[in-house]
């Protein structure tokens, strides 16, 4: 049962989608790390797929990640769980 004043319109929907995957991402990155990644660079990480998720372009969230230090792929780790719907991965 929801609590307090929901917005259910489309875009309401979609922001508590986003912040779901945020949430998710920031505990992906909490727990399957040893040793833990520095803070900086886990920051700089949700905030790349922020962008990711709001422009949607698969190519420049690669390109992305590797400025940023990060020279997987989508792959390792299962990155590719927090794609866009409309994105698909191949490795």
């Amino acid at each position: 049962m929801l609590k307090g004043k929901q917005d259910m319109t489309k875009r309401g929907l979609c922001k508590m989608y986003n912040k779901n995957k945020k949430e998710q991402l920031k505990l992906h990155l909490d727990t399957n790390f040893y040793p833990p990644l520095p803070e900086f660079f886990k920051l700089k990480f949700v905030k790349v797929f922020e962008k990711y998720w709001s422009a949607g372009d698969i190519n420049w969230l690669q390109a992305s990640l590797d400025k940023i230090g990060y020279k997987g792929s989508l792959a390792d780790y299962n990155f590719y769980m927090f794609l866009n719907d409309d994105d698909v991965y191949d490795d």
